[in-house]
C-alpha cells in the first residue's frame, strides 16, 4: 500500500454473518462488548491516551459530529478499539510508529478481520493525520453516516 494512501485512511468494509453477525449462529456480539476482564485495561488506556487520541477525542466527544455518540477504548471480543460509534458500528484506530512493523501489520489485519466478521467497519489512520488534517477524519465519519442513511432509505 502506498504511504500516502495509508496516511489518509484504510477502510475495511464489514461483512454480514460470521462470529457475532447473527446470520451464521455463534455468540451474539452484544455479549462480546466491554467484557469485565478488560475493565482495568480499558480504564488504563483511557487514562494514558496518546496525544493524537486525546486530540481526536476532543473532536468526537459530546455528540459533536452529526449527533453521533463515540466511546473511547471500547472492548469488542478480545480487542479494544480506540474509538467506537455504536450507531454506525464504526471503529476508529489511530496508528503510531509501533504499527510500522510487519508483525504489527499482520496483527492489525487479523484484528480487523475479526471486527469485520462482527459487522464493525474499521477506519485506520496514522497519527500524523490527526495532527495535519483532523477534519479529514470528521469528513469520513459524516460520509459513512450519509452512506448508511442512504442504504437504509434504499432498502426499507
Amino acid at each position: 500500500m502506498a504511504e500516502e494512501e495509508y496516511n489518509k485512511v484504510t477502510v475495511s468494509p464489514p461483512k454480514l454473518g460470521g462470529v457475532g453477525g447473527g446470520l451464521n449462529g455463534g455468540t451474539p456480539l452484544s455479549s462480546r462488548h466491554n467484557q469485565k476482564a478488560q475493565t482495568t485495561l480499558r480504564k488504563s488506556l483511557r487514562n494514558n491516551a496518546t496525544a493524537p487520541e486525546a486530540m481526536l477525542w476532543l473532536r468526537l466527544k459530546g455528540k459533536q459530529i452529526e449527533g453521533l455518540k463515540f466511546r473511547r477504548q471500547h472492548g469488542v471480543g478480545p480487542f479494544v478499539l480506540d474509538f467506537y460509534c455504536p450507531e454506525l458500528r464504526l471503529g476508529i484506530e489511530l496508528d503510531g510508529k509501533v504499527h510500522d512493523t510487519y508483525e504489527a501489520y499482520e496483527y492489525d489485519t487479523m484484528r480487523t478481520r475479526f471486527l469485520n466478521e462482527n459487522r464493525i467497519l474499521i477506519l485506520r489512520y496514522k497519527n500524523e493525520v490527526v495532527y495535519q488534517n483532523i477534519e479529514a477524519i470528521v469528513e469520513d465519519i459524516i460520509r459513512i453516516k450519509e452512506e448508511r442513511e442512504k442504504a437504509r432509505s434504499d432498502h426499507p
